[in-house]
């Protein structure tokens, strides 16, 4: 299921072939519980969802391949500016890259008008909605599985970090298209879900000072059976697990180890990423590009 909230809407798809938008505002007291609108102007099945364009528009992808941007028209009270009534949808932009399905779609940070979306058959592109060209493109090697989830650098145009449906992660510096770090979960789960710690190391558990690289950022990621970790992106370096124990676990005294801090997997055993994926800069300058 994706959600996401704009101007005091909220808007939410569940394996279905179009959005519903809710009023956020009005959903403890309408007795109806329906949504203000629906958008169904996307054949396929909804597999994404993301604001752009400064939040005004939404951008949402799909299984047949779609790319398409819409925005909410409403009107407002004199002097509030809250959705007052809301009076239909309106198509910005209509994309078709025929690369596959579309697998996720996420805003570039930096420029409101830069788009982020993955596809089954072309990799992760960075797409600048004005002109519907791509600004950068990393590609795809199908050997590490379908970049099913994107983390993009927050504050700036240098990172990127995506996950895949074999338990490949891949860190890359989009400013010069490298692939600076890639590793593979030791239970070569695929990545279910991914997000960006922004709390400090204290009030994510850890320590003061256990890092080794201060300042680098640190990934949640789930994958495995009923796991969360948090990871160093720059080592593949897992420095926390989230479980959940069942009942028979709960009772034991001891439970087997979490299968992310397990030792990693030699290369040869994880299968060595393809050739053009092994091109690590120094460990400072992958630092300085994590950064």
């Amino acid at each position: 299921m994706s959600m996401l909230t704009v101007r005091n809407s909220l808007h939410s798809c569940k394996h279905i072939c179009h959005v519903q938008v809710w009023d956020i505002r009005r959903l403890e007291r309408d007795v109806t519980f329906a949504s203000r609108l629906t958008y169904a102007g996307q054949s396929g099945r909804i597999t994404g969802l993301c604001p752009v364009l400064d939040g005004s528009s939404v951008a949402s992808g799909s299984s047949s391949g779609s790319l398409h941007v819409w925005r909410v028209e409403y009107s407002s009270k004199p002097g509030g500016w809250a959705p007052d009534k809301y009076r239909g949808i309106t198509a910005v932009r209509q994309l078709s890259p025929g690369e596959g399905s579309i697998l996720q779609v996420t805003p570039w940070g930096g420029h409101p008008a830069l788009l982020l979306y993955a596809s089954q058959r072309g990799g992760v592109h960075c797409c600048d909605l004005r002109c519907a060209a791509d600004v950068w493109h990393v590609p795809a090697a199908p050997s590490l599985g379908l970049a099913q989830h994107l983390v993009a650098d927050p504050s700036g145009q240098h990172w990127l970090a995506q996950g895949t449906s074999r338990g490949w992660v891949c860190l890359w510096d989009v400013r010069f298209l490298l692939c600076v770090n890639s590793w593979q979960h030791p239970q070569r789960s695929g990545i279910d879900a991914m997000s960006l710690a922004v709390a400090a190391p204290p009030r994510l558990g850890l320590q003061q000072g256990s890092l080794p690289h201060p300042g680098v950022p640190l990934l949640y990621m789930s994958a495995g059976l009923q796991e969360v970790g948090l990871w160093d992106v720059l080592d593949g370096r897992c420095h926390q697990v989230l479980r959940v124990l069942n009942r028979q676990e709960s009772q034991l005294s001891t439970s087997e180890s979490p299968a992310a801090l397990q030792p990693p997997l030699p290369a040869a055993a994880a299968g060595a990423p393809p050739t053009g994926l092994t091109n690590r800069p120094s460990w400072g300058s992958a630092a300085a590009a994590a950064t």
